[in-house]
């Protein structure tokens, strides 16, 4: 199957060559796409494709939802397949057959992810980062990308969220993102779109604490397997006798809702080692 990948990054010099170097296992360089939003520096490798765009103005989230969308959408009519993928968001594709991916859209199973003592890779499922991030016609995205109007099902292929992979890493990681937050469109900012970027401070101290307070359950990580849809979100009809409308899919919550329970990743991300 003809695929591509696509990403849209600024300034990412700690992530990028993790995330070039992950997913050119599964796409050669010609088929991945890096729209870079203004870096400095041109990050991009010779032979991946570079698609710059100027970094004149505010940042809009939903100026980037979409041009994505928009690119997506012109790509498909040359692929049979297109990845859309953050920059800190590793899909493993490790014994997928790409043909047999019968939907439209498939979500991915979404982990926060960290090295623990023993140069294990570990995850904590977070429904908040089951995406849809897989498709042969291009999802109707809320921003962020975490959902869309296409029904999940089983989660059969595991996703790494490498924010808070190295503590130190993602904490000079947060300095560019606080900066760009800073000067976010202000109708959007007004709104709370990425207030999290500004307070990424916390939200990393607080994954690291829940770490810390479940050593006895890391040791006892178990392997990935499939994880049922319903175990991460919940559905709600629309409202309205006489309105015809999709079901809306709402993660149930983030990592901590599994209460300390852990995932083996380490043989889907050998990248990271």
């Amino acid at each position: 199957m003809n695929r591509f990948l696509l990403t849209m990054q600024y300034d990412e010099s700690l992530i990028l060559p993790i995330f070039l170097k992950h997913y050119s296992h599964y796409f050669p360089a010609e088929n991945i796409f890096v729209i870079d939003h203004g870096s400095k520096v041109n990050l991009i490798p010779e032979g991946v494709n570079r698609i710059y765009v100027p970094r004149d103005r505010p940042f809009s989230e939903m100026a980037r939802l979409d041009l994505i969308q928009k690119i997506t959408q012109g790509l498909l009519s040359y692929y049979d397949l297109g990845v859309y993928a953050d920059c800190d968001e590793l899909i493993s594709f490790r014994d997928v057959d790409f043909d047999s991916l019968t939907s439209e859209v498939t979500y991915v199973a979404g982990f926060e992810v960290f090295l623990n003592k023993s140069s294990q890779i570990i995850g904590a499922l977070n429904p908040l980062v089951c995406k849809p991030l897989i498709f042969k016609k291009t999802p109707v995205w809320s921003l962020g990308f975490h959902s869309s109007n296409a029904k999940p099902s089983t989660l059969t292929i595991p996703m790494a969220h490498i924010r808070y992979f190295d503590k130190e890493l993602s904490r000079d990681r947060l300095i560019g993102r606080r900066a760009v937050h800073s000067n976010m469109d202000k109708s959007e900012g007004s709104k709370g779109i990425n207030a999290h970027w500004g307070d990424g401070d916390r939200e990393l101290n607080e994954f690291y604490s829940y770490i810390d307070s479940n050593n006895a359950n890391i040791s006892k990580a178990k392997s990935f397997g499939d994880i049922q849809w319903n175990e991460v979100f919940n559905m709600s009809a629309p409202k309205g006798l006489y309105v015809q409308a999709e079901p809306q899919f709402h993660a149930k919550g983030d990592y901590k809702i599994f209460g300390g329970q852990f995932y083996n990743l380490t043989n889907f991300f050998p990248a990271l080692l």
